[in-house]
């Protein structure tokens, strides 16, 4: 799926579907197991609930510097290596996580 961005025509990772207007990517599904790679540099917020992922990655976020939200809501993630960048450690504040803000 292309997603227009700005005049210009971007790619949605496979099993998301990416909302133009709203900047807004859903990726959904069981075999979703790590976050996409090349999610629209423009994306606001990101709901990658219903999927497999368990770890989110130091790096996943990197080139997303309009993310204003994430939303999980299927299963805890057991694992995260590294700090978020500085700017996005309140994407993702929970008690489950003390040591990510």
């Amino acid at each position: 799926m292309l997603l227009a961005c700005a005049g210009k025509m971007v790619a949605c990772p496979a099993g998301c579907y990416c909302d133009a207007p709203d900047m807004k990517v859903s990726c959904t599904g069981a075999d979703i197991t790590e976050i996409p790679k090349n999610i629209p540099a423009d994306t606001r917020f990101l709901d990658i609930g219903s999927t497999s992922i368990t770890t989110i990655r130091k790096g996943d976020f990197h080139n997303l510097h309009n993310l204003r939200g994430v939303l999980y809501t299927v299963v805890p993630l057991p694992r995260y290596s590294g700090p978020l960048q500085s700017d996005s450690s309140s994407l993702m504040t929970s008690p489950r996580f003390p040591d990510m803000t």
